[in-house]
């Protein structure tokens, strides 16, 4: 059993809105005061399991309280709050789950006062006002409170007896997901003076004792302490075990990149192993970005096993998008819009006549990198390159169409062929300035340039023989290579008006290129923590540079 939709119909921010939730993980994302802590609360709220104690917990249940306070004055009664829409729902002594869970709001008097509460409603499906028999739990920040901070620190037991297994699994694990190295013989659970919710985990090892962990340790601690009791209750249900819901708030807090990443994937095996759903939310572009990784081809007509739901207020109220792009979420979460603020790549290139080409090709993209305007040889480019590898990755390399692959191979051997993902060539096996006047050199009588700007420019076979760079015009320059160089940039105008054609001529050559800058380029920005590009097809993309002509 799990949950396939959260419908709210009207509650706080929130007006008809749908989330699909994920078989197995959903991130939940966006700026502050965007209802992500409200959305976890619903989902919660929607059961419990009463007879059995998970080992942190006083109760198989998501304490509403926790997550949400309630203001007398602010949250309304409210008839028809939304619905939680299960799905595998499985049956029970003769009668079935709710296909859906409804919810209403009221205000009751009790001796305190007034206290509001989100109540299941009764329906022809569920003439109850209780929650489902189905486990749920929730970890928050009054959960992951730093240690180091507290007052008062003491040792405390786990509800339940752990075994040796379960002892291995929370060390192994917690040594795998942080990549610590030291040997641990042991953890301590403990309590801290400042809140009662509070439970922490901490690894004894042979130079440091569990009050010398980080809050990052601590955190996760608990995370697998919850997880080990979903598995711990699964193995004593049995047959009626029907899975359960943890939501967490802020799962990333203290816990550094990579393990965030390894993280995610620990818990889409536990989901996959236990079935059991994790619902959390997160701030960290890092995490966010491994996420749309996962979610980026999510099919709309099915259960997803990952599903990304970002919350956003850029224009007034609070939209929910379903699975977006990292750049969407990027740009939401700083403020800003991509050509605005977004740090471009740098290109590498061998001089200035590869820049021109390279800019025409990739104009469309001039937004997302910059050409450094120097002029380096390409064995001092792939030095520069090999010998700091960590730095110099993070560019891109744009080589002329004559440079050596055996040469790049041999730099490459320096550092790993299959890691080095950052070198391209460019299109043509000479230098782009002969690639240029070897393809007009070479036009039929009858090409559509002739036909085009025979008459308003002058152009013909006979007049780019005269001018060409192995003509007399050139003959002052000793070497061939200043020569081609000379007559690139003595003809500017007349590169502009070919280009295109060039393009129409080699569609094949272009796409290759383009596509290969392309995955250059996503390389380095999913290291970089940039925005990719995003393109539907690579045959559209080189279109932009088929330009009519203008006479």
């Amino acid at each position: 059993m799990f949950i396939k939709e959260l419908r709210i119909k009207k509650f706080r921010l929130f007006r008809d809105i749908n989330i699909r939730l994920g078989g197995y993980i959903t991130a939940i994302a966006g700026f502050n005061a965007t209802g992500k802590s409200t959305i976890l609360g619903l989902l919660g709220h929607c059961g419990e399991l009463k007879g059995h104690k998970p080992l942190l917990h006083s109760a198989f249940r998501a304490e509403l309280s926790e997550i949400l306070k309630f203001s007398d004055q602010h949250d309304e009664r409210i008839p028809d709050i939304g619905r939680v829409v299960f799905g595998d729902v499985p049956a029970l002594f003769g009668n079935k789950y709710p296909s859906e869970l409804l919810y209403r709001s009221t205000l009751q008097k009790y001796s305190g006062g007034r206290r509001y509460r989100i109540i299941p409603k009764k329906t022809i499906e569920w003439a109850s006002s209780s929650k489902v028999v189905w486990p749920t739990l929730y970890l928050g920040l009054g959960r992951l409170y730093p240690l180091g901070e507290s007052v008062k620190v003491t040792k405390t037991r786990p509800s339940g007896k752990l075994s040796d297994e379960d002892k291995g699994y929370i060390i192994n694990n917690m040594k795998s997901i942080l990549s610590l190295k030291e040997d641990s013989r042991n953890f301590t659970i403990t309590s801290i003076a400042e809140t009662n919710n509070k439970k922490g985990v901490g690894l004894n090892t042979d130079t440091y004792d569990y009050l010398s962990n980080s809050a990052g340790q601590d955190n996760l601690g608990q995370i697998l302490l919850t997880i080990l009791s979903f598995k711990k209750l699964k193995a004593e249900l049995g047959i009626d075990w029907h899975g359960g819901l943890l939501v967490v708030d802020e799962l990333d807090a203290a816990l550094h990149p990579l393990a965030q990443n390894k993280l995610i994937d620990f818990l889409y095996r536990q989901a996959e192993e236990i079935g059991i759903q994790f619902v959390f939310t997160t701030h960290s572009l890092g995490l966010l970005q491994y996420i749309c990784t996962k979610t980026e081809h999510n099919n709309l007509t099915t259960i997803n096993n990952y599903e990304m739901v970002f919350l956003s207020n850029a224009n007034g109220p609070v939209e929910v998008v379903q699975n977006p792009s990292f750049d969407t979420i990027f740009n939401d979460l700083m403020a800003t819009y991509y050509s605005l603020s977004s740090r471009k790549i740098s290109v590498f290139s061998e001089d200035k006549e590869s820049r021109i080409i390279i800019g025409k090709l990739l104009e469309k993209y001039s937004v997302n990198f910059k050409l450094f305007d120097i002029s380096i040889g390409q064995d001092e480019l792939l030095t520069m390159l090999t010998d700091d590898f960590v730095n110099f990755s993070q560019y891109l390399y744009i080589f002329d169409g004559d440079v050596n692959d055996a040469n790049i191979n041999r730099y490459k051997q320096k550092v790993a062929p299959a890691q080095v993902k950052c070198i391209l060539k460019l299109p043509g096996n000479t230098r782009p300035e002969q690639v240029i006047w070897e393809y007009l050199s070479q036009l039929p009588p009858k090409h559509k340039l002739f036909n085009d700007y025979g008459v308003s420019r002058g152009y013909s076979i006979r007049s780019f023989d005269e001018n060409g760079p192995l003509s007399a015009k050139y003959n002052g320059y000793e070497k061939e290579r200043e020569k081609f160089k000379k007559w690139f940039d003595d003809n500017s105008k007349l590169i502009d008006d070919v280009f295109p054609y060039w393009c129409e001529d080699n569609k094949d050559v272009i796409d290759k290129f383009i596509n290969e800058f392309v995955v250059a380029y996503n390389w380095i920005a999913r290291r970089c923590l940039i925005p990719i590009i995003r393109i539907n097809s690579v045959k559209q993309e080189v279109n932009h540079c088929l330009q009519p002509p203008l006479l």
